[in-house]
């Protein structure tokens, strides 16, 4: 028996997005990227105020819960990208907003409203979102 070693094919392995690493790379951030907008879309339970609009009323979330959507800006923002780094293939999502790390990780005067670190076990294929 005799064990061939093919650099190039390797490195494609580890460093292609392309390649079956970084295919599977986007389905799972793909996944997450769903879940995150499907947590993103859920109504709340929290208190109900009216908006600038006379007749317009929103239900917040309540602490702990992810962001209920108002206007959908943060939803419309999420997205996912695979790129190459010195470490090989990678896969993220989430969105450039910075309203989005206040509700993930709260502020001092808002509880958390997680929605990002909740969507990874769809990238395992864990979710039932």
């Amino acid at each position: 028996m005799s064990v061939e070693w093919d650099d190039i094919a390797l490195e494609n392995l580890f460093n292609d997005p392309e390649g079956p690493v970084g295919r599977d790379l986007e389905r799972r951030a793909i996944e997450a990227e769903a879940a995150a907008k499907r947590l993103l879309s859920q109504h709340g339970t929290g208190r109900i105020y009216r908006k600038n609009h006379p007749h317009r009323i929103h239900q917040a979330s309540a602490p702990g819960e992810p962001p209920a959507p108002d206007l959908g800006h943060l939803r419309a923002s999420v997205g996912h990208d695979v790129g190459v780094d010195e470490q090989g293939v990678y896969a993220e999502w989430g969105s450039d907003l910075a309203v989005g790390v206040y509700l993930e990780l709260g502020t001092r005067r808002m509880s958390p409203r997680p929605w990002l670190r909740p969507s990874l076990p769809a990238a395992a294929g864990d979710s039932e979102l």
